[in-house]
């Protein structure tokens, strides 16, 4: 019985000792993620600016503001839990990332072929839709193509 209690509490002090050793990174992740909001909001206006001097469709205007915001995000994720986790690489995560945005786009690749409009404004009539194709397919590589370069 009594090698029992010496064990449980050799146990609790490892997860203690543990769970205090990880703080420092996990609290730091926390910055990360807090400012991340910050820095994705500003990307957003930012972006959305320079997309309504360079595209009359809001459509078009929306997708790039969106994009931006997301990308902002997952580079504040993919640092955060980098700097929570050590053990995690950050070549595993970008992999995960570029499966990911192929998942992503076969689940939007008849939405985007077909033009589908359920429930939204239907596109206006000069806008052709290899055109919205081919830059969402320029944003998805764009955005998950250069964390893996560098």
């Amino acid at each position: 019985m009594n090698s029992l209690i010496q064990e449980v509490q050799s146990t609790a002090v490892e997860l203690v000792g543990g769970a205090i050793r990880f703080l420092p990174g996990i609290l730091l992740a926390f910055i990360v993620l807090l400012s991340t909001r910050f820095v994705a909001n500003f990307a957003s206006s930012v972006s959305g600016r320079l997309a309504s001097k360079a595209f009359q469709s809001r459509s078009l205007q929306s997708l790039v503001m969106r994009a931006s915001y997301v990308s902002a995000w997952a580079v504040g994720i993919l640092i955060a839990s980098v700097l929570a986790f050590p053990d995690l690489r950050l070549g595993d995560l970008v992999a995960l990332l570029g499966l990911g945005s192929v998942a992503i786009g076969f689940a939007f690749q008849e939405e985007f072929e077909s033009g589908s409009t359920k429930g939204r404004k239907a596109l206006p009539r000069g806008t052709p839709k290899t055109k919205l194709n081919g830059i969402f397919c320029y944003l998805c590589l764009i955005l998950f193509s250069i964390p893996s370069i560098l």
